[in-house]
């Protein structure tokens, strides 16, 4: 019997586009940052290694930059197109997906060449990239999924892996020497909070990695910067 992989594809609800569209308009007006997503040129080293790719905000990438030099990158909720501003001269081919239409266009404008941008709904664009990513970086995303969504997002990001490319996901870590706790929950519940945050127990980031036919490689906590920096990796 033959037995195709999935194909690989990521929720989309269209009645929640302008939602989205809403959001990142909130972004530009409250967040100084994000106006570097509407410059057209930003030249910028890569960090030297991985502390220093986690210490420097404008990156905040648990991966050394070997990770995204000559490599084809994809970054799930791109965005405005922040982080390929910064890296994407550096790579391969920078593939940005984000459910903001909105974003996109301002990503697609503004940012340097090596980029392609998409918007889940392009199942077939999607799908070309499939089995072609090297390695797959996530800045302030994961920290926003719970096990449901999380299990969903991973999925799919071994769909898009080739053999040996790697996910470096940046899990929350307490450490209430420099954060209360407020507004973070268990990574099973979904609670109706904008922009929470979830903690994943060591069982449950096992879990993921078994259900996305992932291995982890590395789990590296940096209780300093709030984060768990799990890399996983699609075996042979």
């Amino acid at each position: 019997m033959l037995f195709l992989r999935p194909r690989p594809k990521l929720p989309y609800t269209p009645e929640k586009e302008a939602e989205w569209d809403l959001l990142w308009i909130s972004y530009f007006k409250r967040e100084a940052i994000q106006h570097l997503s509407l410059q057209k040129d930003t030249d910028v080293p890569l960090p030297a290694d991985r502390d220093a790719m986690i210490d420097d905000a404008r990156f905040f990438l648990g991966c050394d930059p070997s990770a995204i030099t000559g490599k084809t990158v994809l970054e799930v909720g791109c965005g405005a197109g922040y982080l390929p501003k910064l890296v994407a001269r550096h790579t391969r081919m920078f593939v940005g997906i984000d459910w903001s239409g909105l974003a996109l266009l301002v990503a697609n404008r503004t940012c340097p060449e090596q980029t392609v941008f998409l918007h889940p709904r392009e199942r077939r664009a999607i799908r070309r990239w499939a089995g072609k990513v090297d390695s797959v970086v996530c800045r302030h995303f994961v920290i926003h999924q719970n096990m449901e969504r999380m299990r969903g997002l991973l999925a799919f990001e071994a769909q898009m892996l080739t053999v040996g490319g790697r996910v470096y996901a940046d899990f929350w870590l307490d450490n209430l020497a420099i954060h209360e706790g407020g507004g973070v929950f268990d990574a099973l519940e979904d609670p109706a909070v904008p922009n929470a945050v979830f903690r994943f127990t060591d069982d449950q980031v096992s879990e993921l990695a078994a259900d996305s036919g992932l291995r982890i490689v590395e789990d590296y906590p940096r209780a300093d910067k709030l984060r768990r920096f799990v890399t996983f990796e699609r075996p042979g």
